[in-house]
């Protein structure tokens, strides 16, 4: 039987984060790191990883300054200010796409679930059945 997937969210922004802190090798870009309400488990971070790479124009992801990381408890990307909307936009679309991902993945493994339980009890009723064939022999 197979366990349940943890959706992950981001964190809202307030005054003190996301951290963010400037690059210092270019005028221009930051370094941030978005927030995660907890850490993902390793099929979250797969299907995160799967659909970046889905939903990244050809080439972006050979260049790594451009690869979101996915961290323990964070999300971590550059950006400048011009960038920041977009960029952000993205990564909460690459959370919500995931997070749907889980939820239907769930289903299935909430289906399966029902189905294995359904059969264990079919052969406990069966088992039953037979001692009572045998009480009524031995």
């Amino acid at each position: 039987m197979r366990e349940t997937i943890k959706t992950v969210n981001l964190k809202p922004v307030d005054e003190y984060t996301p951290k963010m802190k400037k690059v210092l090798a270019s005028r221009e870009k930051f370094e941030v790191e978005l927030e995660l309400e907890e850490s993902p488990d390793t099929a979250w971070a797969t299907m995160f990883r799967d659909e970046l790479i889905k939903s990244s124009p050809p080439g972006y992801l050979q260049n790594s300054s451009k690869d979101p990381h996915l961290n323990d408890k964070s999300i971590t990307f550059f950006t400048s200010i011009s960038q920041i909307e977009n960029d952000g936009k993205r990564i909460a679309k690459l959370v919500d796409s995931v997070n749907e991902q889980v939820k239907q993945e769930n289903k299935k493994i909430e289906e399966e679930t029902k189905k294995e339980k359904g059969a264990e009890a079919e052969d406990e009723a069966i088992i039953r059945q037979m001692r009572d064939v045998l009480k009524k022999i031995i």
